[in-house]
């Protein structure tokens, strides 16, 4: 079963996973990803107004990117 990690950039901090886990294939860990991503973006928006999930493989290549953004436009 491949592993993947999910490195969290919150704004412009990384947060890198050094364990990754377990899932039957990229599909998957996109799933996952993004679900991670909608819960850290409610969690963290309103101070990042970015947050982003990169996924990489047991060899440390990027697979996935999800970026969340909150972008404020004042009019008027």
């Amino acid at each position: 079963m491949p592993r993947f990690y999910f490195d969290i950039h919150k704004g412009p901090e990384l947060i890198p996973d050094p364990d990754g886990f377990e899932t039957d294939s990229l599909e998957a860990a996109e799933r996952q990803a993004t679900q991670t991503a909608i819960e850290l973006g409610q969690a963290w928006l309103s101070s990042a107004r970015l947050v982003r999930v990169r996924v990489r493989d047991e060899q440390g290549r990027s697979r996935l990117n999800l970026s969340i953004v909150l972008t404020v436009e004042r009019l008027g």
